[in-house]
């Protein structure tokens, strides 16, 4: 006897498509107010790359981030990215430490 299995699986997104940067948003700044933290990396595997983006920019950032977190196939359980400062460096928003 021969059984067939078929899975029917939610579209998931291919794991370099779950990889957020910064390329195309706004860095530029005047002083460090300017700035947003953000993370950057694989959304579905726990990166907490930090990077800072203009605030302009920060609640679209963020929308796509979640947009692809959704979309994971596999979410691990996380602890939370620790948060830092940023700054306005010759008018290019940058994560300290």
């Amino acid at each position: 006897m021969r059984f067939v299995v078929i899975l029917l699986l939610a579209p998931t997104i291919a794991c370099n498509d779950s990889v957020m940067t910064v390329e195309g948003f706004d860095k530029s700044c005047e002083e460090a107010s300017d700035c947003s933290e953000v993370w950057t990396g694989d959304v579905c595997d726990c990166d907490c790359f930090r990077d800072a983006i203009n605030s302009s920019g920060a609640a679209g950032y963020y929308t796509q981030w979640n947009a692809i977190a959704q979309e994971c196939d596999h979410m691990l359980d996380c602890t939370p990215c620790e948060f830092g400062e940023v700054d306005c460096q010759d008018g290019v928003c940058v994560a300290i430490d």
